[in-house]
């Protein structure tokens, strides 16, 4: 099942907004190189990391967002559309 905007709680959705904006911005100008290489470079994950895009089903006590696992997949599909 594809889950369409109005699917998504209000959280959700500007949870996707963010994702969307980064991968927009940081991932979309490189995707040629990053898929010619075969690989995502350290620095950009770790700017994800600082950004608290990765972890985002992790509890918070644990470093996380604690979002749920609608978040997980929406955060994949933007990186994925990147």
């Amino acid at each position: 099942m594809h889950l369409q905007r109005h699917d998504l709680t209000p959280e959700q959705a500007a949870r996707q907004d963010v994702f969307a904006a980064f991968v927009d911005e940081a991932v979309v100008p490189q995707a040629d190189r990053f898929d010619r290489e075969e690989r995502l470079p350290s620095d950009l994950i770790r700017r994800m990391a600082d950004e608290g895009l990765l972890g985002v089903f992790a509890p918070q006590d644990a470093g996380g967002t604690g979002d749920d696992m609608v978040v997980q997949g929406l955060l994949c599909e933007e990186v994925g559309r990147g």
